[in-house]
């Protein structure tokens, strides 16, 4: 048998790497994942806020707010927004305006992937509320609800009575 050459891993030396690097994976992959959520929430956060700033001059200039993007003269990500939904590779937002069960007109912008469903940012467009701001997150997610509390936002209520209870925190901005 011969022996090891020298700087070669042996089957030993090579189940140390195998399992540091899997410990690693498990130290470091939540506050990674953690991290990588809180880039895309604000990401989309930013996305809304350059929605709204657009609304609101639409709405000093006509008098009522804009029924879809495509009224709005705005670019996010260089790119001129023309639907009444704006996606990139992090975030999706959406101009709701009264469409079906929909009683107000709001802005609502989430992160795209497994969160797309649990967290959400809305600006509600209303002459009565203008300016209210939330983040909702499922009830259960504890990652989404701290996000929430993150941006500023106060636990305001809970919304029962769909598929996945929500928490609402009203954002301070």
């Amino acid at each position: 048998m011969k022996k090891n050459q020298r700087g070669a891993l042996s089957m030993g030396n090579l189940m140390t790497v195998v399992m540091l690097a899997l410990l690693a994976w498990v130290v470091f992959y939540p506050k990674y994942a953690q991290a990588k959520l809180r880039k895309d929430f604000n990401a989309a956060i930013e996305a809304g806020e350059t929605i709204y700033d657009a609304a609101q001059r639409y709405y000093i200039q006509k008098g009522i707010w804009p029924s879809a993007m495509g009224d709005l003269s705005v670019n996010i990500d260089a790119k001129p927004v023309s639907a009444w939904e704006v996606a990139s590779k992090v975030y999706s937002c959406q101009l709701s305006y009264g469409r079906g069960d929909q009683k107000r007109n709001e802005i609502s912008c989430s992160p795209i992937g497994k969160f797309a469903s649990v967290l959400s940012y809305q600006i509600v467009l209303a002459d009565n509320s203008l300016h209210k701001r939330y983040c909702r997150a499922t009830k259960t997610n504890q990652k989404a609800n701290d996000l929430c509390k993150e941006i500023g936002g106060v636990f305001s209520h809970n919304v029962a009575g769909s598929a996945t209870p929500t928490s609402v925190y009203v954002v301070q901005r």
